[in-house]
């Protein structure tokens, strides 16, 4: 899932893997261009899809991840308490726990 990989990115850390990795080399973040643009409408598309319920509770809190790692902030709370996280956090995987952990910090 390309939203888990990367989520947790900004531009400058995809160029820079890029750039290491030389243009023979093949990389997975090779022409990679990440926007929050981009990542919204992954987890839109997710969240209309017959996913289980954890595949899209991990994609909400990878974008509110991003967008708060990126300084957006407002948007990232709202999305985060609009979506009611909290109250479905109970009973999932360690994963999913961490990464709403990192979320709430």
């Amino acid at each position: 899932m390309l939203l888990v990989n990367t989520y947790y990115l900004h531009q400058e850390q995809v160029d820079t893997i890029n750039n290491r990795a030389g243009s023979s080399a093949h990389s997975f973040y090779s022409g990679l261009h990440l926007s929050t643009h981009l990542l919204q409408y992954m987890t839109i598309i997710m969240q209309a899809t017959q996913l289980e319920a954890k595949n899209k509770l991990r994609s909400k809190l990878c974008m509110v991840y991003h967008l708060a790692s990126h300084g957006n902030y407002q948007q990232a709370k709202d999305d985060f308490i609009s979506s009611r996280l909290a109250d479905a956090i109970s009973g999932q995987n360690s994963q999913i726990q961490v990464l709403f952990n990192r979320c709430v910090v």
